[in-house]
């Protein structure tokens, strides 16, 4: 995908894709990016992170409730 960069303000890039605009921290950005320059992104999905990380949350899931003995507790 070509995003085009239609502006930069105060640390914020403005990217247009397809009539759609998104504004974007510079600090994800490469360093030497300019008004009038395009972008190519490229967007994947990560199957195997999604796993570990819903893996790791049903199990924290699991001890939490597996410690609730419906008492006060301090956060």
């Amino acid at each position: 995908m070509l995003f085009f960069v239609d502006q930069i303000d105060n640390d914020v890039a403005t990217l247009v894709f397809e009539e759609q605009e998104i504004n974007i921290p510079l600090s994800f950005l490469p360093k030497n990016l300019s008004e009038g320059d395009f972008l190519e992104i490229i967007f994947n999905l990560n199957k195997k992170e999604s796993s570990i990380v819903k893996r790791d949350v049903e199990t924290l899931i699991k001890e939490l409730s597996n410690e609730n003995t419906g008492e006060e507790f301090d956060i």
